[in-house]
This record gives structure tokens, sequence and C-alpha cells, in this order.
């Protein structure tokens, strides 16, 4: 069950002591939303304004939640990229971590060029649920119906483009764009990295 592997992860990592279990049931519920509306990202800052919580709480809670190298075990992914600028274009350029020493990042669209100095302070994330993760869920399949049912009725109501738009105050992020540099930093707080899927991104944003 995906409320048993997110207990699982919040007892053996830090998290337990940053959070109360009710966060749990608050991420298992958006989970369960997103899934039913065939969101393929999960909005942290969405998820902040739901659950009337800070943004730094809530990136930092998506966090703990990425914290496996094995992607079997782990329940979100951080997928990175940047946009491209070509003004015929306008597409998302995904980096793979296997890609992340390569000195050129090409828009497979129109085939524009950049190099890595460019591009280093506009990389961005999504937070993605794991392929595996969402077999979890649907031994039950009462929970999304459930859930969706306890969902207040204004947020019933409401697209997810009027929650994007609705989240405000929260420093330079007005349009909830994630950019990799705050993830970094959300992460070197502690003593002890919060994930070490954030590695390699390290090495990348600090490479000469």
């Amino acid at each position: 069950m995906l409320q048993e592997k997110l207990k699982n992860i919040y007892e053996q990592t830090d998290c337990h002591k940053m959070y109360s279990t009710e966060y749990l049931d608050l991420l298992y519920n958006f989970i369960i939303i997103n899934e039913e509306k065939q969101n393929k990202y999960l909005n942290p800052y969405e998820f902040a304004y739901i659950n009337k919580i800070s943004i730094k709480s809530a990136l930092t809670f998506f966090l703990y939640f990425t914290n496996d190298s094995e992607s079997s075990k782990q329940i979100l992914n951080i997928e990175l990229f940047f946009e491209c600028t070509n003004n015929t274009c306008d597409s998302s350029i995904f980096l793979k971590e296997c890609e992340l020493d390569e000195g050129v990042y090409e828009c497979s669209n129109c085939y524009k060029d950049y190099l890595y100095e460019d591009i280093k302070p506009f990389i961005k994330a999504y937070f993605t649920l794991n392929e595996g993760a969402s077999d979890l869920f649907y031994s039950d399949p009462n929970s999304t119906m459930n859930i969706l049912e306890r969902l207040p009725d204004n947020l019933k109501e409401k697209s997810p483009s009027f929650i994007n738009n609705s989240v405000h105050g929260e420093g330079d992020n007005q349009n909830n764009t994630i950019f990799l540099n705050e993830l970094l930093e959300l992460n070197r707080e502690s003593k002890v990295p919060i994930t070490n899927k954030l590695t390699p991104y390290e090495r990348l944003m600090h490479r000469l």
C-alpha cells in the first residue's frame, strides 16, 4: 500500500523529526487526487496552497520522499529541465543524469545548442510520481473516490490552473517554477542532506 510506503520513508528518515504524521495523510490525498486528474507533475506550490503551509515546508517535505538512490524504493522523482529561448520553439529541454557531464545541450525540437554555463542559472525542477508507486494504491478501488468525496467543495470546484495561479507571497516564485538552486539550498540546510538524489545535480551546479 502507498500509505505504508510513505510511513516507512517517514519513520526511516529525519522527516518524522520535522513534520507531524498529519503530513503523510495530506501527501497521500494529494497523490491520489493528482492521479485521478491524470496530472503528470506533483506541484508542491499547489500542495502548500491547499494545506495552508509554507512553500519552504512543502518543498522540504517533498524532498524526503525522493530520498532513496534505488528508484524502486522512492515515491517521488525529480526531473530537471530548462526552457528553450528560441522564439519559434519554446520547448522544455529535460536533463538526464547520464547527460549531466556534457558540455553542450541541444533542443530536440529546434536543434539550438546551449552551453552549460549559459543554462546553469535557469535549470528548473518538476516532482513526478515514481512509476512503481502508482501501482501501490490500485489495490483499493475506493480510495480515490473516498478522498475526492472528503475534499472541500471549494477545492472541487477550482481547476488546477486556478489553484496554481492563487499562490502568492513566497519570494520570486510567482509562476510556481521550482529552480534547482532553491532545492539545493533546502537540501543543504541540515547537517545531513535530505536526499541523495540531488548529489549529481550538486556536482552539475558547482562544476567549473
